[in-house]
This record gives structure tokens, C-alpha cells and sequence, in this order.
């Protein structure tokens, strides 16, 4: 699962964050997509750091993607 964090001297806050099945419907394992949805609270740069891994296994973090946002 990707785990996401914002950090910068704009705000952001999460107004969705949901996961949308794909062809495979909802069984366990099947693929799909995440949908984040934010909405600005504060002008500024923003980071939003994306990793991807196992929350109860740290090594497991292996893919990681940054977005620099500017909002204002």
C-alpha cells in the first residue's frame, strides 16, 4: 500500500482517499487504483512523498515518488 506524507510551507489536507477496483472486482489480491483528493488550506510549496510498502515491515519500502506542488 503507498503510504503518503506532505511536508513544506504550504498546507494540504486529504478530502478522499479511496481505492478503486479494477477489472478484477473487489477479491483480495485483485488490482485497482488509489484516488487522494486534497484541498488547499495554505499557500506555499508543498512535498507530497509517496512510498510503497508493508506498514508492519520498514524494509519493505523500496519504491518511493515525490510531487512538488506549488499552491496558491
Amino acid at each position: 500500500r503507498w503510504e503518503l506524507s506532505a511536508s513544506g510551507t504550504g498546507e494540504l489536507a486529504v478530502v478522499d482517499d479511496r481505492f478503486v477496483a479494477g477489472a478484477g472486482g473487489n477479491a483480495p489480491g485483485a488490482g485497482g487504483y488509489r484516488v487522494v483528493r486534497y484541498i488547499a488550506r495554505k499557500a506555499g510549496s508543498v512535498q507530497i512523498e509517496a512510498r510503497n510498502g508493508r506498514a508492519w515491515d520498514a524494509a519493505s519500502y523500496s519504491e518511493k515518488k515525490v510531487f512538488s506542488l506549488l499552491v496558491t
